[in-house]
């Protein structure tokens, strides 16, 4: 008897977490942030890091939290936004920037010294 009970409240449960997600942007498959939708978010609260790599159009950046990415700090590879702003810059320079998701890749706008 309980346990015909508790099947519809368990469906139903499951059902209000998968809106839930699909609501907050999430899919709810795998629950991992649509990148899709993150892109409609407009991600440019600016941010500060340091120079690891520099290749081709593409820096390596030690950040901290980017709060409009929900990411935490760590080292990340980004593209950036215009290539000519890696001009003059090495690694270790602590630099400004703008990170952003476009199309699903993460790139770095406004790239300039600190």
């Amino acid at each position: 008897m309980i346990r015909n009970l508790l099947w519809p409240l368990l469906a139903a449960t499951l059902t209000l977490n998968a809106q839930a997600a699909e609501m907050a942007g999430m899919n709810h498959d795998a629950m991992s942030p649509d990148m899709s939708a993150m892109d409609h978010a407009a991600m440019s609260e600016p941010a500060s890091g340091e120079v690891r790599k520099i290749e081709g159009n593409k820096v390596t950046l030690k950040h901290g939290p980017l709060k409009a990415l929900g990411m935490p700090g760590m080292t990340m590879t980004f593209e950036a936004a215009d290539p000519a702003e890696l001009a003059g810059l090495k690694v270790g320079d602590k630099v400004h920037f703008t990170p952003r998701s476009e199309g699903g890749k993460l790139v770095a706008a406004g790239i300039s010294k600190s």
